[in-house]
């Protein structure tokens, strides 16, 4: 196992109310983790170090309620297609990452984009948070979800139910 530290910042862990000045912590880097953290002069052997110069760390965010792809059709002027939704999907989990998200739930995107974008990362990978996929919603006619997709708004962007 090899491990990298990351020294001389003010690190929040999120574990209690509380920032650690003159802080480090060390990551595994093999898989990602915390293994220590500390503040003052590091007491940890690593085969790395990295100097953060006094900046801020904090834990990666989880949003537990996206729509992924989500396209105000009407403001945009185009229709909802899985192309468009694709491309604003990735548009979404890239700025999420920007902003500190690093793992997102699903809660329904139209032609289950958010289940074929997670099932081709490994193979295409891409920049965005981790993420648990949930496909297309489950509504009602005339619900939430109840909204014209396509070109010609042959499609749904739910599965539909009485």
């Amino acid at each position: 196992m090899t491990k990298t530290a990351f020294v001389n910042c003010n690190l929040f862990v999120g574990d209690r109310e509380q920032l650690l000045n003159n802080a480090w912590f060390v990551v595994d880097n093999e898989t990602g983790k915390l293994t220590a953290k500390g503040t003052g002069k590091l007491n940890v052997a690593v085969e790395q170090q990295v100097d953060l110069d006094g900046q801020y760390v904090m834990s990666g965010l989880i949003n537990a309620h996206t729509h992924v792809g989500l396209v105000n059709a009407a403001k945009d002027h185009y229709p909802e297609t899985e192309t468009l939704v694709t491309y604003k999907a990735l548009k979404d989990l890239k700025n999420g990452l920007k902003g500190g998200v690093t793992y997102i739930r699903s809660c329904g995107v139209p032609f289950d984009v958010d289940v074929k974008l997670k099932n081709m990362r490994n193979d295409y990978p891409f920049e965005g948070p981790g993420m648990r996929p949930a496909g297309m919603p489950i509504s009602i006619l005339g619900g939430h979800a109840d909204q014209p997709l396509g070109e010609n708004h042959e499609l749904n962007a739910s599965h539909l139910v009485n």
